[in-house]
């Protein structure tokens, strides 16, 4: 096979969540794939699984151990989704994976499976062919009925944060999504978790001592902020100064928590190591910049708490006059929290995802009557691209914010020459 036929293949079976594990488990089982649950680190939220993901990663790393990362969804091309040692896998990797699956399974069987499903059993089979020391798993939807909790034990669980997404699968009020969230809880386990509001705590409090798991909440007291700029940031954890080029006081307290769950991983840590980590931190689509001249910076804000995260960011960082390009799915919710970036901004630039459950322009810019009434719409993300970059000002501020698909299109077409 080559790599379009093994792409195609994979973009072939349904999309959706699936609550019935039968099908994917029957697969699994033909091929015989051997994971140490003790080397699983899972993480569930609302926000922040990949920023927490991925920093753990990127920590493990230069404490000179070997780590796969599964994550969704990828920015550009397939390959992001499963990382080792922080990098794609090759499309050498994946085909020979996949040819090596379709040894064993036929083509009809793959097919039962979901996009997420299928992605997540062509993980385990790379992870066990690569002699990993840990595996970071981050959950699709939810937690308890993910089919990324198939397994009995892990060797840490996370919870990030937990706020409104995917109500209709997932309940309608937060300690409900709270509950699909603490069931990544194993018996006699580990977990670490931010802290929420006390009905959503007492929630996975009830979960960690049902199993008798060990949990630990991130506290404020934690970590203290001393300075946030577009440069970077630099705050205390425990009383210990670090310097990250990461941009944004939400990384921050997600840094914290990938720090807090390292300790719990590791008996030993090389604190030089930690920091140099922690300083040349990166992660995609979250108050990237991706243009200077005019500034350009990408978020996945994709819901209400990540447009609320967005908002402090540009307050904390004094930026007062920016456009603000705008694309979403259809089932999110990005106007919610949005009106006070939307009045400030000099003009709204809405665009349309190239995916099927993208939402139309017109729909979305009647979404967003009354919040700003300079409203310009772009047909597709290279039309907004070539605007941003043809028409603006050198000097001009851009702020480019939705789903991360949306992100991903945009970092083809505005990364500086």
């Amino acid at each position: 096979m080559n790599y379009n036929e093994v792409i195609d293949l994979i973009e072939s079976v349904n999309y959706g969540h699936n609550e019935d594990s039968s099908n994917f488990e029957r697969v699994l089982k033909m091929l015989d794939i051997n994971i140490d649950e003790n080397k699983i680190i899972q993480i569930a939220g609302t926000n922040g699984k990949g920023s927490v993901g991925t920093f753990l990663s990127s920590l493990l790393k230069d404490q000179g151990y070997k780590v796969g990362h599964f994550s969704s969804p990828h920015l550009e091309k397939y390959e992001e989704r499963i990382k080792i040692n922080l990098q794609p896998i090759s499309q050498k990797i994946l085909i020979d994976n996949v040819e090596e699956i379709l040894s064993e399974v036929s083509i009809e069987s793959l097919k039962t499976l979901t996009y997420f499903e299928m992605s997540f059993l062509l993980t385990l089979k790379v992870f066990s062919g690569e002699n990993l020391d840990f595996y970071i798993i981050e959950t699709g939807i939810g937690g308890r009925f993910d089919i990324t909790n198939l397994f009995r034990s892990n060797l840490l669980s996370i919870i990030t944060t937990v706020d409104y997404d995917h109500q209709q699968l997932l309940g309608k009020s937060l300690p409900e999504i709270a509950y699909h969230k603490a069931g990544i809880i194993k018996e006699n386990g580990k977990v670490v978790s931010f802290k929420h509001q006390e009905d959503v705590d007492r929630v996975i409090l009830e979960e960690a001592n049902n199993k008798t798991a060990e949990l630990e909440f991130l506290f404020d007291r934690d970590y203290n902020i001393r300075n946030v700029d577009i440069g970077g940031s630099i705050f205390f954890y425990k009383g210990i100064e670090f310097k990250t080029k990461v941009i944004g006081i939400y990384q921050i307290k997600n840094i914290s928590l990938a720090l807090l769950a390292l300790e719990k991983i590791l008996d030993k840590i090389d604190l030089s190591n930690v920091k140099k980590s922690i300083l040349n931190f990166k992660f995609e689509g979250r108050m990237e910049i991706i243009h200077s001249n005019p500034l350009i910076i990408l978020d996945g804000a994709h819901n209400a708490e990540g447009i609320s995260a967005l908002s402090k960011n540009v307050e904390t960082l004094g930026i007062d006059d920016y456009y603000l390009v705008l694309g979403s799915m259809k089932d999110k919710s990005i106007v919610e929290g949005l009106d006070i970036l939307a009045k400030k901004a000099k003009c709204i630039i809405l665009t349309k995802i190239d995916y099927e459950r993208a939402i139309e322009p017109e729909v979305l810019e009647k979404k967003l009557l009354g919040f700003n009434d300079k409203i310009l719409i772009k047909k597709s993300v290279k039309d907004a691209s070539n605007y941003l970059l043809s028409d603006l000002s050198e000097k001009e501020t851009v702020l480019i914010a939705g789903s991360l698909y949306l992100i991903g299109e945009f970092k083809k077409y505005l990364k500086d020459e």
